[in-house]
């Protein structure tokens, strides 16, 4: 064989491999990795997750498609670490992993509209949020008795009961 032919296969080689390399690197970062139909678009990750317990909810609740790319875009951007951010999450359908590392990591967390209708009493208003956001109810009743804290929102254990009127909330879902 003469020069050229071993220069022209040489260059074949680097390019098919920069290829592959390239192919690779989309597949990990740009392809859809969320399925285009979602049952449920939200995801709640608790206060105090792993990383493996993050990767393990999306998985298990079928959100994404490939773990073996997301965890590699994670880790990457850094996502991966020992507690992971909490929240509630709105996932997109055809989101590749790049859009969704970027989200769960620093992006908008959805809020949960809570309706408040017959509920009056402080025990009444912790026993039905709890049951839409992470906190549970001796977390709020804690709250609505410690005098220290009433104080500093400028209420009284008498004057509570005016922050309960009838109407629609937002909460973030770890508050």
């Amino acid at each position: 064989m003469n020069f050229w032919k071993l220069t022209g296969l040489g260059l074949l080689l680097i390019l098919l491999i920069a290829g592959w390399v390239l192919y690779d690197r989309y597949r990990a970062y740009l392809a859809p990795n969320v399925p285009g139909q979602l049952d449920d678009p939200y995801v709640e990750i608790p206060t105090g997750s792993t990383f493996e317990e993050v990767l393990a909810l999306l998985s298990d609740r079928g959100l994404i498609v490939d773990t073996t790319s997301f965890r590699t875009v994670a880790e990457r951007l850094q996502y991966a670490r020992p507690n992971m951010r909490a929240g509630r999450f709105q996932i997109q359908p055809g989101w590749n992993n790049l859009k969704l590392v970027r989200h769960l990591r620093g992006g908008p967390q959805a809020t949960v509209p809570l309706v408040l209708t017959t509920e009056r009493l402080p025990e009444e208003v912790a026993r039905k949020v709890s049951r839409f956001i992470e906190p549970d109810s001796a977390d709020f009743m804690a709250l609505f008795t410690d005098e220290a804290y009433l104080q500093q929102i400028g209420y009284r254990q008498e004057t509570l009961l005016s922050l309960f009127i009838p109407n629609t909330y937002d909460f973030y879902w770890n508050t």
